[in-house]
């Protein structure tokens, strides 16, 4: 038995690119593990303390916020990791993900954006810190698969709540299907 521990970022991606057979357990950690550093690593360690026997791949960008190392982490429990530092670029690839980030550009997916206003339902407080982190931005690029569009309301919502314009790149998700099927040889 394979086990997939994965950021929660990825869900959509997943359910677009996993076969609907994959021999593969998946364990989506909590959201919060993007604002806490100690969270992510309890989260990694509590998913993996679980996994008695089968290889453990990890869905975590490679540089993402954590107490520890993820690369250090992954290798004290003998599991695989991404190669790429984000899920941005393990969606998009580096030098896609480059070009969209030119002219103080963040790119996020729907899993970000549900994150975030989730986020700021439930803690305030950190929703405006999000807010101010943004607020470095001229612009906000939301990525759609095709899989299921952005709405205008979700849309004019998301800019009401971080003040930031928006645009919707359409991408495909190859360079997220070879990223998964390389971590789960």
């Amino acid at each position: 038995m394979n086990h997939l521990i994965a950021c929660p970022i990825f869900r959509e991606e997943l359910d677009a690119v996993l076969p609907s057979k994959a021999d593969l357990t998946i364990h989506y950690l909590d959201p919060l593990v993007h604002n806490d550093a100690l969270k992510m690593l309890q989260e990694l360690e509590a998913a993996t303390s679980s996994i008695k026997n089968g290889k453990v791949r990890l869905l975590v960008g490679r540089e993402c916020f954590c107490e520890v190392s993820i690369s250090g982490f992954a290798d004290s429990i003998n599991a695989k990791v991404i190669d790429e530092k984000n899920c941005i670029e393990a969606i998009l690839g580096i030098a896609r993900t480059e070009e969209l980030q030119k002219d103080r550009t963040t790119i996020h997916t729907r899993g970000w954006m549900e994150m975030i206003c989730k986020l700021f339902q439930d803690d305030p407080l950190s929703g405006d810190s999000v807010r101010i982190m943004l607020g470095h931005f001229d612009k906000i690029v939301l990525l759609d698969y095709g899989i299921k569009s952005f709405s205008d309301e979700e849309i004019l919502s998301y800019f009401d709540l971080l003040q930031v314009p928006i645009e919707i790149e359409v991408v495909q998700l190859n360079y997220f299907g070879g990223v998964l099927s390389k971590l789960l040889k």
